[in-house]
């Protein structure tokens, strides 16, 4: 899942020859063969369990929090949380942190990001970060990513844009990752924590 997270989060676009021997080049090849070998390993493994009767489906599940449930914060500013818009479009903004239930989110069964209260999921609709019905998201359309971003597939990952006119919300759109944004600027603005209640 790293390997996979590493390639979806565009961090090695700029190898576009996998044959050159540039530092993001051999991260792509290398992330390309542990995805690979790791395939290959499961196969294996599924088989020697098959044949040694052991029990396919039993997992552990680790709990992260009492509730389960989190609130998503910037890291560059933890005193804002992610908040859906009071309109029926449902768009999602970086508004103060406070008791509103539209705060409150946790993964579900299908490894998406739900809202607790509206049971909708995040998704991305053009350039707008945006809850709808979990049934048109599927598994790892949004995942978190390394560097703490909040990664859309290979579309790019969940960035601040326009603040409104009355500066009590940012409104929230994918946009590529900016390399080494944390070097350059402080804080990573495209960064999030999942601060969990």
């Amino acid at each position: 899942n790293m390997a996979k997270a590493l390639l979806a989060d565009g961090i090695l676009d700029s190898c576009t020859d996998i044959e050159e021997e540039t530092p993001a080049c051999t991260m792509k090849v290398l992330s390309m063969e542990i995805i690979t070998q790791q395939n290959h390993q499961i196969q294996v493994m599924y088989g020697a369990v098959g044949d040694l009767e052991y029990n396919t489906t039993d997992d552990c599940e680790v709990e992260v929090s009492k509730t389960n449930t989190f609130k998503i914060k910037p890291i560059d500013d933890p005193s804002l949380c992610v908040d859906s818009t009071d309109v029926e479009v449902r768009v999602l903004v970086l508004r103060e942190c406070n008791d509103r239930l539209s705060q409150v989110w946790r993964i579900d069964h299908k490894k998406r990001i739900r809202n607790k209260v509206t049971q909708l999921c995040i998704v991305r609709q053009g350039k707008k970060v945006r809850v709808q019905s979990c049934a048109s998201s599927e598994e790892n359309d949004v995942t978190f990513g390394f560097g703490d971003t909040i990664v859309f597939g290979n579309r790019g990952v969940m960035t601040p844009g326009a603040t409104s006119e009355d500066g009590l919300e940012t409104a929230l759109r994918v946009a590529p990752r900016v390399v080494n944004a944390a070097a350059s600027v402080g804080p990573d603005p495209q960064a999030f924590t999942f601060a969990y209640l």
